[in-house]
């Protein structure tokens, strides 16, 4: 071989493992081969996710306990409400409702009024409405029009209801006698 022909096998072979070098450092970490390597990275992140997200949860669990126990309201015994009948007056307006709670969310409604409590006419309203209990708190909604209401809220305390610091007439009956009284007509 001459050596003309040496040179050049010679150029093309430098040059040749010159670009295979250069191309192998410009795409260093782009493509693998083999899978072992793959397979330690997404070990390694997965690791590191599941650690993390663990104690995210144990923070987010001791938040939300915390919280929980700071606004837990201890509910109040309203077993008493379904027995008797709850007399309510309101002395500006000269009215008495009587409520009569059922196991169902429901009150049923008696209204006496001036006519009736100063006449003593035995006829009366009778409606019902919706109540709700809340920590110690009875809301009793979707009062009929007549008792001039949209809501009436009341307290439960020591097995009594109480609109403000007055506490409800509680009877075992509906009798008109009672407003009479109370209203001294």
């Amino acid at each position: 071989m001459n050596k003309k022909t040496v040179t050049i096998i010679a150029v093309i072979v430098i040059a040749a493992v010159a670009v295979a070098a250069g191309y192998a450092v410009y795409n260093n970490g782009r493509e693998r081969t083999t899978s072992a390597p793959t397979d330690t990275s997404v070990t390694q992140i997965t690791e590191a996710t599941s650690v993390t997200t663990s104690a995210a949860t144990e923070t987010t669990a001791e938040s939300t306990t915390q919280t929980t126990t700071s606004t837990t309201v201890k509910a109040a015994d309203t077993s008493f409400l379904k027995k008797g009948y709850y007399y309510l007056y309101d002395k500006d307006a000269y009215t008495c409702c009587v409520f009569k709670f059922n196991g169902k969310s429901g009150v049923d409604i008696v209204m006496f009024d001036r006519v009736n409590i100063v006449d003593e006419d035995p006829q009366y309203f009778k409606g019902s409405a919706q109540y709700t209990v809340k920590g110690d708190t009875v809301v009793i909604n979707k009062l009929p029009e007549i008792v001039g209401d949209s809501s009436i809220t009341l307290k439960v305390k020591d097995n009594k209801l109480y609109s403000g610091k007055t506490a409800l007439e509680k009877h075992d009956d509906i009798k008109i006698s009672y407003a009479v009284k109370h209203f001294g007509a």
